[in-house]
């Protein structure tokens, strides 16, 4: 556990990221990938004024949009589910329910401004739920997608894609 995390900030030093992506965070659904990677891009533009010591308005109007995006994926990752009859629905949607009711909490009061500390443990609240969900709650969806993918596809066709927002 201490090697992993002691990876995970030794790749955050060396590329400014918070997270990166890699194909090993992927279930087999491209649309849900492309989201995973719009949220991931977030994050680490979150990153990026924080450590460029802008003020927190900006980080707060990211993690607006952040929630926007997340919101989004999450019906559409609803979806998928469904259609691949995943038996973990409830459980995995109150992962996604939790977080969203955090973040709300955090954009409730729309004149408060992060302070640095508050900007980085947020940053590290997010980057760590973002990876650890995606790479184990979501991946434990992959051997039910592999059977539907056409059925998912079909799905997910009149949902608007995050990168269209």
């Amino acid at each position: 556990m201490l090697d992993t995390i002691q990876n995970k900030q030794t790749k955050q030093q060396n590329t400014n990221q918070m997270v990166q992506w890699s194909d090993d965070l992927s279930y087999g659904v491209e649309a849900m990938d492309n989201d995973h990677k719009v949220m991931i891009s977030l994050v680490n533009r979150m990153h990026t004024i924080a450590a460029d010591n802008k003020d927190g308005f900006d980080v707060k109007l990211l993690l607006a949009k952040l929630a926007e995006y997340a919101i989004l994926h999450f019906r559409r990752e609803e979806i998928v589910m469904e259609t691949c009859l995943y038996p973990d629905y409830e459980s995995h949607m109150d992962y996604h329910h939790k977080l969203e009711m955090q973040v709300f909490a955090l954009l409730k009061n729309k004149d408060k401004k992060f302070s640095r500390q508050e900007t980085n443990d947020l940053l590290l609240f997010l980057s760590d739920w973002l990876y650890d969900h995606i790479s184990t709650v979501d991946r434990t969806m992959t051997p039910y997608v592999a059977n539907y993918l056409d059925q998912i596809t079909i799905a997910l066709k009149d949902t608007k894609a995050v990168q269209d927002l």
